[in-house]
């Protein structure tokens, strides 16, 4: 039996003792990643092996998508595969529209009128409690925040760390930070700082104190996942403020009217150990294991047989106990065709309430990512152009992201004008060689840079 166990190291230190262990060579077999830079990176350091021919061959893999067999194929070379095709997801506004409603206001779908709206919601008393207790806007840096650069046509990387990012509406890599945009975003930004309608501590309350500021009732909106927009933040805050209402806005209109925001079937890849014993044989039983067999799968997405599911062949049944429901592995993910929940539909034990409740949040989330991207707000976002492919970003993409963090909160705080602070930023990018990182990773595209440093 080539695929004998699996351990699973605490996220803290994952990345930790995963890197430990490959340098002292006792890690071999399959390992899973986070991001594809970290793939790249792995695979010029010559720690992770290329598994284009190991799986030439194989039937399942040839079978599957190709948004799937191509999620981590970079430069020719398959890095890794993807632990499935998992529902789309994407961030997006959560914003209170009982709070809305008490000032008469419409929902914002542009960026000038969300700036209205925040405005309100910190000045107008939106609780109609008498009293300044509230705050139009929350954020965790700019991460909850990259639906206004995108408004302004300055879109970020895909975790809001960086201006790095490929432009749908170019095709082109670029640096956001060199656009005229973003002397807007900020300006746009540092106003709604200076006025008090953005939360004061947005670079200091991490992403829990984002949360907690929405939990609380007492602010208006931020920009985080699709799913607590919908049902965490609704539900959360009603035990604190029982009449709280919430909205979604999928994306905001500025500067660019389409491709907005960015949507994605983010599942972390799986790369092979260099040197590992039995590669291609391994390798290959993963493959068939996991995606070519639907008990295979489905134990490996919800959990064994007996101890966390029932499988009668057509539904997956999570099993009760006192605790609550048996947990899940996760080492698969939704939706590969013919293996989704289309197919084997999910069944809470004894909780009709919750199957049902589950079900309905599944297939309403579906239907309004498909209607944002028939209307252009939206757009798909593959996994191979979420990170440029360049050595040089593997190398110097820690110190890139400080100098775009340092740019960003300088221009926000007003210690720097936009202006300023950008140069600064385009100086220090010049002096580190980052233009390679745009001119490698275009070129990979078969396009040339739009921009210099």
């Amino acid at each position: 039996m080539v695929l004998s166990y699996m351990n699973f190291p605490p996220r803290s230190n994952y990345t930790e003792k995963i890197n430990l262990g490959i340098t002292s060579g006792d890690l071999k077999g399959i390992v899973q990643l986070f991001t594809p830079d970290q793939a790249i990176k792995m695979y010029e350091d010559g720690a992770i092996e290329d598994l284009t021919e190991y799986l030439e061959d194989n039937e399942v893999w040839n079978s599957l998508p190709e948004e799937f067999t191509n999620m981590y194929k970079i430069d020719g070379k398959i890095l890794g595969i993807a632990a499935g095709l998992p529902q789309p997801d994407l961030f997006a506004r959560a914003i209170r529209t009982d709070w809305l409603d008490n000032l008469g206001l419409d929902m914002p779908e542009t960026v000038d009128e969300l700036y209205d709206v925040v405005k309100a919601f910190t000045l107008d008393d939106p609780n109609n409690t008498g009293k300044d207790d509230t705050w139009g806007m929350t954020t965790s840096g700019t991460w909850n925040m990259q639906d206004i650069f995108q408004a302004f046509d300055a879109r970020l990387d895909h975790v809001g760390g960086n201006g790095i990012a490929w432009n749908p509406n170019t095709g082109v890599w670029e640096d956001s930070m060199l656009k005229p945009g973003m002397v807007e975003a900020l300006t746009y930004l540092a106003d709604m700082y200076k006025e008090g309608y953005l939360d004061e501590e947005l670079f200091t309350i991490g992403g829990t104190g984002m949360q907690d500021r929405m939990l609380s009732g007492r602010c208006g909106t931020t920009f985080y996942w699709y799913n607590h927009a919908a049902s965490s933040f609704p539900t959360g805050t009603k035990k604190n403020v029982p009449e709280a209402e919430y909205g979604i806005i999928m994306g905001l209109k500025g500067n660019i009217d389409k491709n907005l925001n960015q949507i994605g079937s983010a599942a972390a890849p799986y790369a092979l150990i260099h040197d590992t014993p039995q590669a291609k044989e391994m390798i290959n039983a993963f493959v068939n294991i996991f995606f070519g067999d639907p008990v295979g799968h489905i134990q490996g997405q919800w959990g064994a047989i007996g101890q966390c599911i029932e499988f009668d062949g057509k539904e997956v049944t999570r099993l009760k106990y006192d605790d609550g429901f048996a947990p899940k592995p996760g080492i698969v993910e939704d939706v590969i065709p013919g293996l989704s929940r289309i197919e084997y539909p999910l069944v809470f034990q004894d909780d009709p309430e919750k199957t049902q409740e589950n079900s309905d949040k599944y297939f309403a989330k579906q239907e309004s990512i498909d209607n944002a991207l028939d209307s252009g707000l939206v757009y798909f976002l593959p996994e191979n152009l979420k990170t440029p492919y360049s050595e040089t970003y593997s190398t110097l993409s820690a110190d890139i992201n400080a100098l775009f963090e340092e740019a960003i909160v300088k221009a926000i705080t007003g210690e720097l004008t936009p202006e300023d602070a950008i140069e600064n930023y385009r100086q220090q990018m010049q002096s580190i060689g980052a233009q390679d990182i745009l001119d490698a990773a275009n070129a990979d595209l078969g396009v040339e840079s739009n921009m210099e440093y």
